[in-house]
């Protein structure tokens, strides 16, 4: 394979590295009729071969896009695009304008709602969640809605990139680092936790579907030594990941289990 490219050569004001060949883009995103921001993000991981895998996909500034482009050779080195989360579809479109030639990997809800982009597969096939392992890797929360999301956004594709120790996030964890009002009335700044959607459908309503969940949350303490996370809503938790998803469970202990005592006798997922 072809070398690397080299490194930027000018810092980056938009790609945030986090780590080795690990770049993050926020991106804003408001809700409620623009009156909470929330943000969003996507993130670029440079494989070992020297080319790119896009993490979800972002509305591009001209800045932004000049950056992306000078980090994957004008896109000639941008592979793959994979989508990480059902609902986050809204620059796609456009995305896939730009970097046409980049192959496309949906969400189901992608795949069926988006029908003019060529996608190669669905993220959730064994094949693609496995393609980049152990560089990189993909898993998808037990005991909650993917396949058939609903109306539910708890849900995502959660990926690790082992060389840099960052696991990559949209809605199942958030972390914001200054909430504003109103979202600082039910956030605490700075704090790592599970999207209050948990408890509101995102895990299924069965004590089997809690259990399954808190048993995937515990492999992935387990078995990702995760130094940063960044989160689509709304920032990059920047050190002592591994502690973070630990206290973030524990936290939610009461929760998960006020859930499995509640849902004894469901069906759930």
């Amino acid at each position: 394979p072809s070398p690397p490219p080299p490194a930027p050569s000018a810092p980056l004001r938009h790609f945030r590295a986090l780590g080795p060949n690990f770049y993050n883009l926020r991106a804003p995103l408001t809700v409620l009729g623009g009156l909470v921001s929330v943000g969003t993000h996507m993130s670029l991981v440079r494989l070992a071969s020297g080319n790119f895998v896009a993490l979800s996909a972002a509305e591009l500034s001209a800045a932004a896009k000049e950056e992306l482009d000078g980090l994957t050779d004008g896109g000639k080195r941008l592979e793959f695009v994979v989508a990480t989360h059902p609902y986050h579809t809204l620059a796609f479109g456009a995305f896939h304008a730009a970097y046409p030639n980049a192959t496309y990997v949906g969400t189901p809800r992608h795949v069926e709602k988006i029908p003019e982009i060529p996608w190669a597969g669905k993220v959730s096939e064994k094949a693609w969640l496995e393609r980049w392992n152990p560089e990189l890797e993909l898993r998808i929360p037990d005991g909650t809605e993917f396949e058939n999301a609903g109306d539910d956004h708890f849900s995502n594709v959660v990926a690790f990139h082992r060389p840099s120790k960052t696991m990559v996030v949209d809605d199942t964890w958030m972390f914001m680092e200054d909430p504003g009002l109103p979202a600082r009335l039910i956030l605490k700044p700075g704090v790592l936790r599970f999207h209050p959607r948990m408890a509101l459908g995102g895990v299924g309503k069965s004590s089997v579907a809690v259990e399954r969940f808190r048993g995937w949350v515990e492999g992935v303490i387990r078995d990702w030594d995760v130094e940063n996370i960044a989160c689509a809503h709304d920032g990059v938790a920047m050190g002592k990941g591994r502690e973070r998803l630990r206290k973030a469970l524990e936290e939610a202990k009461p929760t998960l289990d006020g859930m499995a005592k509640k849902y004894n006798y469901g069906s759930g997922i």
